[in-house]
């Protein structure tokens, strides 16, 4: 057993030993487990499909519509001025910047896979398009959490903002490697199959970031009834920082939504919200992952440009809280705040809704690979045709001399 061990490499000890002492700790506190589970699944259900999915389609649909094209005909020296990126770009940027965490990284795939952009470029869009989106920000934070819709509407132009500023630092960092590529390329796919191409892209990446909210969701429940989160806040507790703002950074570091439901609980400044929101959590960096996984990026640089649009956005929300102090005043936390209990089940219309996705789905497949297989055979027809025309052409050419 021991030489088994010693020929593992530091690596491999590392995620070996991680995965042992997670299946130690769901089987300890596998009750704890459940109610974060379930939890998971029922924000993924009633804040994070809702708000989320039909953006997604949308950021998809630009692209393989052609929409996409048309707008960067409109914007597109704007665009190139500010971010020094194609003017195809421009519909992915603006929504982007009010959909949601993934919708940019979601409409950066669809422009490389249709070769609208290179790498590169997609590389310079992930410094600054992943931001959160109106309804959580402004509804789920401000509106019902804060109970102040001005705070909600500061953290979300804080979001924008500082995105905006990281996308305008960015241009520089990859000006001398930009590589345009060409905008007018012709889209193979008609109004009605972008659509469902759109619908289907956005529901495997819809179910793929339900997972990670899900098992980040039951992992940190795991970890606060084990009293871990406990024993780090104390470590920082050490250091000087409050335990109001410890737990916070290291809950917000985990998942976003947990972090910011238990900062506020904490009564902690509304700048380490904006920080968290900025920031994403490795939860929603791993469901970017996920969707780009067939680019490739630096994650760690993705995830050290996220930590400085944390930064900016939490001085930006102090700029603005200090500016506006007559107009919007701090929250005391006189509300009564009330955590998910364990009686916080999933709804029927969650349910219903997942296993519509799973349907759809499973429905889709095979209507996908009879209309690919459909415009190949069309497209082999147009070759073939074309060259019969060049081919009777030049024996026209022959006879005449």
């Amino acid at each position: 057993m021991t030489t088994f061990f010693f020929k593992l490499s530091k690596k491999d000890f590392i995620v070996l030993t991680a995965t042992l002492a997670s299946f130690i700790l769901i089987l300890r506190y596998s009750s704890a487990s459940a109610l974060g589970t379930k939890q998971g699944l029922a924000f993924c259900g009633d804040i994070l499909i809702p708000s989320l999915f039909p953006f997604m389609v949308l950021s998809s649909f630009v692209v393989k519509s052609g929409i996409s094209e048309r707008i960067g005909k409109i914007l597109s020296k704007p665009v190139k001025f500010i971010f020094g990126l194609p003017g195809c770009t421009a519909a992915t940027i603006l929504i982007g910047l009010i959909g949601g965490y993934p919708t940019g990284p979601n409409g950066i795939l669809t422009l490389v896979e249709d070769k609208k952009i290179s790498t590169l470029q997609a590389q310079q869009m992930l410094t600054f398009l992943v931001c959160s989106g109106p309804a959580f920000t402004i509804s789920a934070i401000g509106t019902k959490l804060f109970k102040n819709t001005y705070i909600g509407l500061i953290l979300f132009s804080s979001q924008i903002i500082a995105s905006i500023l990281i996308g305008i630092i960015s241009r520089f960092f990859f000006k001398t490697k930009l590589i345009e590529t060409s905008e007018n390329i012709n889209n193979n796919y008609e109004l009605s199959s972008s659509f469902v191409w759109s619908c289907n892209s956005a529901c495997k990446n819809m179910i793929n970031m339900c997972s990670f909210v899900v098992l980040f969701s039951s992992f940190m429940s795991i970890l606060k009834q084990s009293g871990i989160i406990n024993m780090l806040s104390n470590l920082l507790l050490n250091l000087g920082i409050p335990n109001s703002l410890s737990s916070s950074i290291i809950l917000s570091t985990l998942e976003v939504t947990g972090g910011c439901i238990s900062a506020i609980k904490l009564r902690a400044p509304v700048e380490i919200i904006s920080f968290a929101i900025g920031f994403a959590g490795l939860c929603v960096h791993f469901q970017i992952f996920s969707i780009l996984k067939n680019i490739n990026f630096s994650k760690s640089k993705f995830i050290i440009y996220r930590f400085v649009q944390g930064i900016i956005s939490a001085i930006i929300t102090h700029i603005l809280l200090i500016s506006l102090n007559p107009i919007v005043e701090r929250p005391v936390f006189s509300y009564t705040f009330s955590a998910p209990s364990s009686d916080y089940t999933v709804s029927k219309g969650s349910l219903a809704l997942v296993l519509l996705f799973t349907y759809f789905l499973c429905s889709l497949t095979p209507k996908l690979t009879e209309l690919k297989e459909h415009l190949k055979n069309k497209r082999r027809h147009e070759n073939e045709r074309k060259y019969k025309i060049k081919d009777n052409k030049k024996r026209k050419f022959k006879k005449t001399f």
